[in-house]
């Protein structure tokens, strides 16, 4: 098996899930070294994931998950697999989740009595966040001139309907690696709960794996649109933040807009914005934050303090008029709806680093390790080992900083030039230390050859950034205190780039091969 960090910093803890047979022994070993201990566990595949029409007769019942505890930036690993011997022995445990307690490095979650998340305390053992998750649908209105539909999300009540709740859970996995099976009230909803540990002092992770739908329509004839809800007693003062397209986060406020007065006729829906990669609640007087990451582009909202909305899955009866020319009700591959399977992940810290481990997540959600498979022979390992498993792109852990993303890297319009963008992805403001300015020497990033010339080109390089200058500038009266960053020339003889918070710059660069 061969990962590839597409990104220019480490991976840490990096898991991997994929199936393999049941009743079989395995060891996994790292070619680089092959003494060192990669931990592994073969976990149960969660059932309603194993119903799943999609699956299209597959029979594979557990899965082998792995941890990685470390991938270099830009670099690949290669990982010997192996069956031993069958066995029917298994060092998994199934216990019922009542009243358990998921233990990490700097966090704790705690299970009631019916196996649903109660509380999360964090490392100190003294800050305690009351802590719920939920699922409930709107009614999707019914109206000829503007029903609920595949452009417009109009809910026919304001307050949505409870879709489910927990009747059991079940703690599957070994000691290293834990999972809580939650089944619900209704057949359509169920879910895998999470507790990823912490990378270099940062919290750990709290994740949900959710499964729903078929969304049912059959006997009331009414189109729900579901969400899920992170219940807490953060007070967030009905403000909340979402990001612009994963980058900056913008503040929202409920039943309320910056630039004018806000007549309010639609509460819900009016109060819904697109969230690419999270939203974030802010309690000032605790000075705590929560942060939920989604894995794909969602609305979302926060209609009350401290509780985090996210739509999942929508399934509607009426055409909205917008063009489509049909309900959004989709039948799915067996006729019955769409099953739709998602993950979202919490992170609950003090305000102030809260971005130095949302930031790095999102890269990582967005930009995973690509993953291959191929047999191979002893002999075969032990070329792969003698060659060296581990081969890097980037010249040392330390050659990017860590608020500076390779956003570009492809080779341009001769053999020794390249197209290089750099993005500093904090924001101005939201760390003590990482949303300074950032100094990338760009001689010294890559190990397979140098940058001997830069030369600074606009965002989409098809002009060099001098002609900015002549470009259309809309006359505009910004709102509140608004600067313009400022932007340093490379130094031609160093090669050395600042990068301010949130900035991104372009350069076609001349290499010199190794």
């Amino acid at each position: 098996m061969t990962l590839i960090n597409p990104l220019a910093m480490e991976l840490a803890n990096q898991t991997v899930r994929f199936p393999v047979k049941e009743g079989v022994r395995y060891t996994v070993t790292d070619l680089a070294t092959p003494s060192a201990k990669i931990p592994f566990a073969v976990v149960d595949i969660p059932e309603p994931v194993q119903k799943l029409a999609e699956r299209k007769g597959g029979k594979a019942k557990v899965e082998l998950v792995v941890r990685l505890p470390l991938i270099p930036p830009l670099s690949l690993v290669n990982l010997a697999v192996q069956e031993l011997e069958k066995s029917q022995e298994t060092s998994q445990k199934k216990t019922s989740a009542a009243n358990a307690v998921l233990k990490g490095r700097h966090m704790s979650v705690h299970f009631d009595d019916k196996g649903a998340i109660s509380k999360v305390t964090l490392a100190d053992g003294t800050t305690s966040v009351s802590f719920k998750n939920e699922f409930h649908f709107y009614k999707g209105i019914e109206d000829r001139a503007r029903n609920s539909g595949a452009y417009i999300f109009r809910p026919a009540e304001q307050k949505p309907t409870p879709a489910a709740h927990v009747v059991e859970a079940t703690l599957h996995g070994t000691a290293e690696f834990t999972e809580v099976h939650q089944t619900f009230s209704v057949d359509w909803i169920s879910q895998v709960v999470r507790l990823v540990p912490s990378v270099d002092g940062t919290e750990d992770v709290l994740e949900f794996e959710w499964i729903v739908g078929p969304i049912p329509v059959a006997v009331d004839h009414i189109g729900k649109e579901l969400v899920t809800r992170y219940v807490t007693d953060l007070n967030s003062a009905n403000r909340f933040k979402t990001d612009a397209n994963a980058r900056q986060l913008l503040t929202r406020q409920v039943d309320f807009r910056p630039s004018w007065k806000l007549e309010v006729t639609e509460p819900v829906s009016g109060n819904y914005y697109p969230v690419n990669s999270m939203i974030v609640l802010e309690d000032a007087q605790k000075k705590l934050s929560m942060a939920v990451l989604v894995d794909r582009s969602q609305g979302g909202t926060s209609m009350a303090p401290g509780v985090a909305e996210l739509m999942l899955h929508r399934r509607l009866l009426h055409d909205d008029g917008k063009g489509v020319g049909e309900p959004l009700s989709e039948p799915g591959v067996d006729g019955r709806g769409l099953v739709v399977r998602g993950r979202h992940q919490v992170v609950i810290a003090p305000t102030g680093k809260l971005a130095r481990q949302t930031r790095p997540l999102t890269l990582k959600n967005l930009l995973p390790p690509v993953i291959s498979f191929s047999p191979s022979s002893d002999a075969q390992r032990r070329v792969i080992t003698g060659a060296g498993a581990i081969s890097s792109l980037a010249k040392g852990a330390a050659s990017f900083s860590k608020n500076v993303h390779l956003l570009t890297l492809e080779q341009w319009r001769s053999e020794d030039e390249v197209l290089l963008r750099l993005e500093h992805f904090y924001q101005k403001g939201e760390d003590a230390v990482l949303s300074a300015p950032a100094t990338v020497s760009l001689r010294n990033l890559f190990e397979e050859f140098e940058i001997v010339q830069a030369k600074e080109m606009t965002l989409s390089a098809h002009s060099p950034v001098e002609q900015l200058k002549e470009r259309l500038r809309f006359a505009y009266k910004p709102i509140g205190n608004v600067s313009t960053p400022a932007s340093t020339p490379v130094d031609p003889t160093k090669l050395e780039v600042i990068l301010h918070p949130m900035e991104i710059r372009t350069f076609v660069v001349k290499i010199k091969r190794h």
